[in-house]
């Protein structure tokens, strides 16, 4: 007699060097996998099995939220006048990035 018991087996993946494929095999029809990386395309792939036999898999390609930048602006140069400045910068590392730079934010201070 065949099983009318499903599992679920999902994977995912991604070819960005040093992050590991994550599988999970359950019976529920949702799971939260944790520790992704921000703005990194990962490729999903699930089947569903009965015990004795499987489906063939469903895969779809999803990029991850963009995040907050881990880096700072790197070579940070100030060009003075008497009476203004001129700031410039480089974006951070592309690793440091997590995603599109939307803007930055300059402040600055009176000091004595």
């Amino acid at each position: 007699a065949r099983s009318s018991f499903l599992t679920y087996k999902c994977t995912i993946s991604t070819t960005v060097s040093g992050l590991s494929p994550k599988t999970v095999t359950d019976t529920v029809l949702q799971y939260t996998v944790n520790g992704l990386s921000p703005y990194v395309n990962y490729t999903v792939e699930c089947t569903s099995s009965n015990g004795e036999d499987s489906c063939n898999s469903s895969m779809s390609i999803i990029r991850m939220l963009s995040d907050v930048p881990s880096g700072p602006p790197l070579n940070v140069m100030a060009d003075t006048s008497s009476t203004s400045t001129t700031l410039r910068w480089d974006p951070p590392t592309e690793r440091d990035r997590n995603g599109e730079i939307t803007g930055y934010v300059v402040k600055y201070k009176l000091t004595t």
